[in-house]
């Protein structure tokens, strides 16, 4: 079982990588932009924006702080839009 991974995205896709995901890593960070999706997943295990109605694994934990992200783990998962790609890339250089 590997220790950690870190997932660039809050979004649908990042959320359900970070579920599936945790079933064999002991802790995964999600790194979302929105302060309510960080919250909503540190405090209740829940993505509400996406999915309201699933609980989320009690080890998975959510960022806004992509420099915590990336210190976090050695294995970056990135899942964001085509479209957000530049500018994730260009907050990590």
């Amino acid at each position: 079982m590997d220790d950690k991974i870190s997932i660039i995205g809050g979004g649908s896709w990042g959320t359900a990588l970070a579920q599936v995901s945790s079933n064999n890593i002991k802790e995964v960070l999600i790194y979302a932009r929105d302060e309510n999706v960080v919250k909503n997943i540190n405090e209740n295990n829940i993505n509400s924006k996406y999915f309201k109605d699933v609980k989320l694994n009690s080890n998975i934990k959510a960022t806004n702080n992509l420099n915590k992200l990336i210190n976090f783990s050695k294995d970056i998962i990135i899942s964001v839009p085509t479209a957000a790609t530049r500018t994730v890339m260009k907050k990590i250089s």
